[in-house]
């Protein structure tokens, strides 16, 4: 055998099938850099019963920097070997889950320094001769990397490399990389980093940086929140060129291509962060119910099968922004089956903006309406307490004002009580108070006292007035503009 360099590693293709990525799994770095080194050894044509061997030098050269090797690789290959063939996991396909290992049968020959093994019989499928729906990269790029979490990450986004997006459940993105591990019986046994900025500075962040600067993509991510809750993250990614960037995902859905997948099926990967094999299925029932629908039925639909499939994923779309939908797939389903239509949800999604908006405008009316009258109350107790002291000294003059308020307003003669003095009739009718106090400021208004009380009020109150009739004005104008396009509050 001969003895690999390190540039060897970027030939080497690790090859795996897109169920084999999907499955959950705890590994170590060194159990990762292993597991993808054994599969870069399948040669084509290889049978699957073929056993493998390949010298420990080679894997330790794989497994660590040149001066962090020991005498002790030995010992390191054998636990690592031992975990790889007692290591087990549910691999999911077709919704059928079978129990899988890695390797069976690793033997060491200290005197050749070699070492062999066989892959376990049910992964075979996973690893041979691949054709379709299967996910390709060079070694080189797990061999750079320096975090368990950055290999297993970069796993999964290379897969999803041709859309360009992936979005992950946050609960489920932990069990992928290996912060939350469950026992056969579903029962947590492990759950580590549950505080986003826990999980944001030690895997994200992290991840992102070492995908970016040492592999073939470059990734972004973006926290997708629910009630200021980090419920979902979204993962942008784009194939690295020279003079590439990081940026997000182009708004055209169809940048990306994949010759497995129909444009249906992309959007549902990239809009609603399904997986792919979710996508395909359900893109395939969609095809399967439309085309069982008699001539005469489907006519009645007016529109193509991706027309109509097209109409509901906005449903779906415009429901799941307003709502927190937990099964994206099974709305999907329902509104297909169903065939929900956007017409009559947007108008509802528009009506309840209108009212909200209505809502809040009606409510900061209020709050200036209460502002003018405290203001005002404020105002008329100033006046009242100067008019206390000036009607009693200038009975004439105050009978003059009281003559020019009667011709201003006839209703002020009904108001007067003849058994009051005039003090006691300002003081007890508002609309006498309000007229009352206007004609005195046009006398008086450039005496001092005067002149203070209606600089610190009268300004105000006009401005306070003005905004209140300019907000129902506005208020009035929503319900208008809402009403003549045919809606109803």
């Amino acid at each position: 055998m001969q003895l690999e360099i390190i540039t060897d590693y970027k030939q080497k293709k690790v090859v795996k099938s897109n169920a084999l990525i999907e499955a959950k799994y705890v590994f170590s770095l060194m159990e990762m850099r292993t597991f993808a080194y054994l599969v870069t050894l399948i040669q084509k044509g290889d049978k699957p019963n073929k056993r493998y061997s390949f010298e420990i030098k080679n894997l330790e050269r794989l497994l660590y920097d040149e001066d962090k090797r020991s005498g002790k690789i030995y010992a390191e290959v054998k636990s690592i070997m031992q975990t790889l063939r007692n290591k087990s996991f549910w691999l999911v396909e077709d919704k059928k889950e079978k129990l899988v290992s890695y390797i069976k049968d690793p033997q060491i020959n200290r005197n050749s320094g070699t070492v062999s093994f066989e892959f376990y019989p049910e992964l075979r499928p996973h690893i041979f001769d691949l054709k379709a729906r299967f996910t390709q990269y060079s070694l080189i790029y797990v061999a750079k990397m320096k975090s368990k979490y950055s290999a297993r990450i970069y796993e999964t986004l290379k897969q999803y490399e041709s859309i360009g997006y992936r979005q992950f459940k946050i609960d489920e993105f932990r069990e992928y990389v290996g912060l939350r591990v469950y026992d056969n019986k579903k029962k947590i046994i492990k759950d580590a980093m549950k505080r986003y900025p826990d999980l944001r500075r030690n895997v994200l962040e992290v991840a992102v940086k070492e995908i970016s600067e040492k592999t073939d993509i470059i990734v972004s991510y973006e926290p997708i929140k629910n009630k200021n809750k980090v419920v979902k993250i979204a993962f942008s990614i784009e194939k690295k060129s020279q003079g590439s960037t990081l940026k997000l995902p182009s708004n055209d859905l169809f940048n990306n291509t994949n010759a497995d997948l129909s444009k249906i099926e992309m959007v549902f990967i990239q809009k609603f962060g399904m997986k792919v094999g979710d996508a395909q299925s359900l893109y395939k029932n969609a095809l399967d119910f439309l085309s069982a629908k008699s001539k005469e039925e489907f006519a009645k639909l007016g529109c193509g099968k991706d027309e109509y499939l097209w109409e509901k994923i906005k449903y779906c779309e415009l429901f799941s922004k307003k709502n927190n939908v937990e099964n994206i797939i099974g709305l999907l389903h329902t509104a297909i089956k169903e065939n929900y239509k956007t017409e009559g949800f947007e108008r509802k999604i528009k009506a309840e903006k209108v009212k909200s908006s209505k809502k809040q405008l009606e409510r900061h009316i209020q709050t200036l309406e209460d502002k003018y009258n405290a203001l005002e109350k404020e105002h008329s107790n100033e006046m009242l307490k100067l008019l206390e002291d000036w009607i009693p000294q200038h009975q004439e003059e105050s009978e003059s004002i009281l003559e020019v308020i009667k011709k201003r307003n006839s209703y002020i003669n009904r108001s007067l009580k003849r058994d009051r003095s005039l003090l006691d009739n300002v003081k007890a009718s508002s609309m006498i108070k309000i007229f009352f106090v206007s004609a005195f400021y046009e006398m008086h208004g450039d005496e001092e006292a005067v002149s203070a009380i209606k600089n610190r009020y009268v300004s105000h109150l006009e401005q306070l007035q003005l905004e209140i009739k300019q907000q129902k004005e506005k208020l009035e104008n929503i319900s208008l503009s809402f009403n003549s396009r045919g809606g109803s509050i």
